[in-house]
């Protein structure tokens, strides 16, 4: 990701202001090439070790709070919108920046989307991911894209899930039966694809 961002956080040149001097005043005054000059710092307050507006203070600090975030791992642009939201003056404020953040290619629904898939793949079922995918607002032609992507490996994904969580052990009672389709249900996988493994009949389709 593009890390000039911070050339936003890390400028700290001076700006300079001219000040007009009576030649009536007592007061002793430097003067440099015919002109007297004050550093801005001097006018303003200073706010930590920078001079900034209050609307520029919080919009910066806020764009930081959002790319340390994103620098951890992908966020839908909802997710972020609600963490950054405490933080905010107002919702505006916080579209500003995440307008910016998606124009620089720094937060991305389709990159978020295919990195939650591949982080849930391993233990989740098509179904289970797909319900969490969607309280993100995402776009509904990726989600349908990511379905049938899903779709084509979950048996494989619904054994290796089994088999770690068994050791491989088909069931002998009807209670451990019931014990492995409840677990193999609750991560999501298929109903047919369930029956087919705790029932040992896998072998045809790898």
């Amino acid at each position: 990701m593009n890390r000039h961002y911070f050339n936003d956080l890390d400028d700290d040149n001076d700006d300079f202001e001219t000040v007009r001097v009576s030649k009536s005043s007592d007061s002793p005054v430097r003067k440099e090439t015919g002109q007297a000059f004050t550093r801005t710092s001097e006018l303003k307050k200073p706010v930590g070790n920078r001079t900034q507006t209050g609307a520029k203070k919080s919009s910066i600090s806020l764009l930081a709070r959002a790319i340390n975030l994103l620098s951890r791992r992908e966020h839908s642009e909802l997710e972020l919108s609600r963490k950054l939201l405490p933080h905010a003056e107002s919702p505006e404020e916080i579209e500003q920046v995440l307008a910016r953040l998606k124009k620089e290619n720094w937060q991305s629904n389709q990159r978020f989307t295919h990195a939650f898939a591949h982080q849930k793949s391993s233990k989740w079922g098509t179904a289970k991911i797909l319900q969490e995918l969607k309280q993100h607002k995402l776009n509904t032609d990726d989600i349908t894209e990511l379905k049938e992507q899903l779709e084509q490996s979950e048996f494989e994904r619904a054994y290796e899930v089994w088999h770690k969580k068994f050791r491989g052990m088909v069931y002998s009672t009807p209670q451990e039966y019931a014990k492995q389709t409840r677990f193999l249900l609750s991560r999501g996988f298929n109903a047919d694809v369930v029956r087919k493994i705790v029932g040992g009949q896998y072998s045809d389709e790898f």
